[in-house]
């Protein structure tokens, strides 16, 4: 299915992104965290549109899907401010909100019915 394979192209790329991100914080690298961050925060999202049609990302991912991807976004955010006031303790808690919503996500996408 193309939809299938346009949809793991990107989150391949969203793996690699994410990878960058952790090393970024890891070593206080706080203008590259700051500036995956914006890449990320930027990134289109996919939407979810209630068409429900054959081939389309809403017949493959659960709305559950959706409501993580917002609050990987918004936990984004939180880590870009601790990057940009070069706040280590806060960057620690914001990069772990941001693996939560990750692992919390993955839960739902890794075991999608048909994987």
């Amino acid at each position: 299915m193309e939809v299938t394979s346009a949809l793991k192209s990107s989150m391949l790329d969203h793996g690699d992104d994410m990878e960058n991100l952790l090393w970024s914080t890891l070593m206080l690298d706080y203008e590259s965290t700051s500036a995956m961050v914006d890449k990320k925060a930027l990134a289109p999202m996919l939407s979810e549109v209630n068409t429900g049609g054959e081939g389309t990302v809403n017949r493959l991912l659960p709305s559950k899907f959706f409501s993580l991807q917002a609050e990987l976004r918004e936990s984004l955010g939180r880590l870009k401010s601790a990057a940009d006031s070069k706040n280590d303790t806060e960057l620690a808690a914001e990069y772990g909100k941001v693996a939560e919503s990750c692992i919390r996500c993955h839960s739902v996408y890794l075991n999608l019915p048909g994987e």
